[in-house]
């Protein structure tokens, strides 16, 4: 339970804080400018550093293993090809995490200025139970789409008491900051993980004209494979055009308020009128508890395609664990050899 904590005279405990909210703190003057050099955050991390190249040097050993099978005439199995596929993802993770810290169990504790009820009242909030996480939720309400959705499921999984991604917080205000938080980022990191996305999608089509035991698992392979594409492609273009829309719509909504006249009640009265009010009905059923409505809202015709989409996606992929296992009882016999390196090596 490591990172930034803010301690302000009102507050029962020190409260989490993000790097949204530790830079509206100092803009504001409210506390002083965290001063932490690149060796002290070098000190927090507990990773060891021949551990991690130990694993990326055993993963790019299985790689190189198995690309040269097919060069050599050798059957590739499809456990090997799914291996590889998550072995792309873990590639571009331990980049992503080249220089962060980690099992950090000490936090560095800011000290608040003023106290948390006057940083409140200044923006115009003035219950000071009327929040979610902390009472600095204002500062950056999520309005990036994935980040909705993948907090709606988790707490959907959390209600039926199965937290399969993270851990429940119970506390109130919460102690910690979630680990699965999706935050916005910057676009070329959004280009980045989106060329991943689709290596990592599209490295099953390899397995396209495998040894299959039969021609119905050739089939659901290849259907497999191919809606992973188009789930990257449609799946991420629709949630990311729902993206822009909800950061519009909060741009928008920080706007001064303009006078407008109100609408012919006449209007009102028709069929996009009560097709609202039935989405409203079916979003407020769909919450999970009170705390849910004070979140960003969560559009059904985001929820419902997405869900749809991922629902598929896991039948799909349940079928290729399946497909993993179930074609190892009948392997070509060149499955079973394994590379000549001496080819390509000499006294190897």
């Amino acid at each position: 339970m490591g990172g930034f904590f803010l301690e302000a005279p009102d507050l029962s405990r020190p409260i989490p804080l993000d790097t949204e909210q530790i830079f509206y703190l100092v803009k504001n003057d409210y506390i002083d400018y965290p001063i932490l050099s690149k060796e002290d955050i070098a000190d927090k991390n507990k990773a060891d550093g021949l551990a991690r190249i130990l694993a990326i040097f055993q993963a790019l050993w299985f790689v190189t293993s198995t690309i040269a099978r097919p060069i050599q005439d050798l059957s590739m199995t499809t456990l090997e090809l799914t291996t590889i596929s998550f072995v792309i993802v873990m590639f571009a993770t331990s980049y992503c995490w080249l220089h962060k810290p980690s099992d950090i169990s000490r936090p560095v504790i800011l000290h608040c200025k003023v106290l948390m009820a006057d940083i409140r009242r200044n923006e115009q909030l003035y219950d000071s139970e009327d929040y979610v996480s902390t009472p600095l939720d204002f500062v950056n309400h999520n309005h990036y789409a994935m980040g909705l959705i993948w907090e709606y499921y988790t707490g959907l999984l959390q209600a039926m008491s199965i937290p399969l991604f993270s851990r429940p917080i119970r506390s109130r205000p919460h102690n910690r900051n979630r680990s699965d938080k999706f935050l916005r980022t910057e676009l070329d990191s959004e280009i980045f993980a989106c060329f991943i996305i689709l290596l990592f999608g599209s490295t099953f089509v390899c397995a396209w004209n495998f040894h299959f035991p039969t021609a119905t698992e050739r089939i659901i392979w290849r259907s497999a494979s191919i809606y992973f594409m188009v789930f990257v492609v449609v799946g991420g273009g629709y949630t990311w055009i729902w993206h822009l829309k909800l950061l519009d719509k909060y741009e928008t909504a920080r706007l001064p308020p303009t006078q407008t006249t109100p609408d012919d009640p006449r209007k009102q009265e028709g069929f996009k009128h009560h097709a609202g009010l039935f989405l409203n009905k079916m979003r407020n059923f769909l919450l999970l508890s009170k705390q849910e409505a004070k979140k960003p809202d969560l559009p059904l015709r985001l929820l419902l395609p997405v869900s749809f989409l991922c629902a598929i996606y896991c039948i799909m992929r349940a079928c290729i664990f399946i497909e993993d296992a179930i074609s190892l009882r009948l392997l070509p016999s060149s499955a079973y050899a394994t590379v000549n390196w001496s080819q390509y090596i000499p006294h190897v």
